[in-house]
């Protein structure tokens, strides 16, 4: 064996390791749309009624608070900051609502659910460069 024959076993060994890691990545992304979906479902029968969570002055106070009350809810079972719940809930507005091939390629492992979640953009709004016929 040279010394060249281990270089090159080396970075082979390396790309496996990355493959299967991207391969992980890829798989947990159907489960991680899967928390999206039950988000945005709660999300939807929780606005249905609304009066169970909140009640304000006005209508917009009223919404304010049934909207964070939903957050805080849903914070408190997924052990996470009400921020990263109001993120998770855009984005899966967003992939139930306006990005079906986005989500089907999710579904079918084709993406990384980081990559899902830059197609969703910021704050609740997918980039204008993505063609709605990408989305």
């Amino acid at each position: 064996m040279t010394g060249n024959e281990s270089d090159d076993a080396a970075p082979a060994d390396v790309r496996g390791r990355g493959d299967r890691a991207a391969a992980f990545a890829r798989a947990a992304a159907p489960l991680r749309l899967a928390e999206a979906e039950e988000l945005y479902a709660g999300y939807l029968e929780a606005l249905a009624d609304s009066d169970a969570y909140a009640r304000g002055a006005t209508r917009s106070e009223t919404r304010d608070l049934v909207e964070r009350s939903i957050r805080a809810e849903f914070a408190v079972a997924e052990g996470l900051p009400e921020q990263t719940v109001s993120r998770r809930l855009e984005n899966a507005q967003l992939l139930f609502e306006h990005l079906p091939l986005t989500r089907a390629l999710l579904a079918q492992a084709r993406l990384h659910w980081e990559e899902g979640e830059a197609v969703c953009g910021d704050r609740g709004k997918p980039p204008r460069v993505l063609p709605r016929r990408s989305r």
